[in-house]
């Protein structure tokens, strides 16, 4: 499941919003790969503090707009904030973090699985 939280405020979401999630070539690939579901942060604050937490144990990352791998139990395995859609010497291209996150699922789902429940324990 790949899931967004963010907030109407956040800069950042929106930016998100349209330079990725309203690009045909990254909704195919979501469509294709991916359950998702978006959370704001303002109405659903439990939700947000959940995942905020376990991803940034995860990652190191934590903020708006949060993105989220999880399982289909809900359990997180890897996150991050903005993944721009184009070069960047910061972040990685959210169109390569799908394609990786969706391989990993598909051929290194017991890998995903121990990442899951790492943070549990930290």
């Amino acid at each position: 499941m790949l899931l967004d939280i963010g907030a109407v405020w956040c800069h950042w979401c929106h930016v998100i919003d349209r330079e990725s999630y309203e690009s045909a070539d990254i909704a195919k690939i979501i469509n294709e790969h991916f359950c998702s579901g978006e959370v704001d942060r303002d109405e659903r604050p439990d939700v947000d503090a959940r995942y905020q937490s376990a991803i940034s144990a995860l990652s190191g990352q934590g903020g708006w707009p949060l993105t989220g791998f999880l399982l289909p139990d809900g359990k997180p395995f890897i996150g991050g904030t903005y993944f721009p859609p184009g070069r960047s010497r910061r972040s990685t291209r959210v169109r390569r973090v799908l394609l990786a996150v969706a391989d990993s699922y598909r051929n290194k789902r017991p890998d995903l699985e121990r990442a899951a429940n790492s943070w549990l324990t930290q």
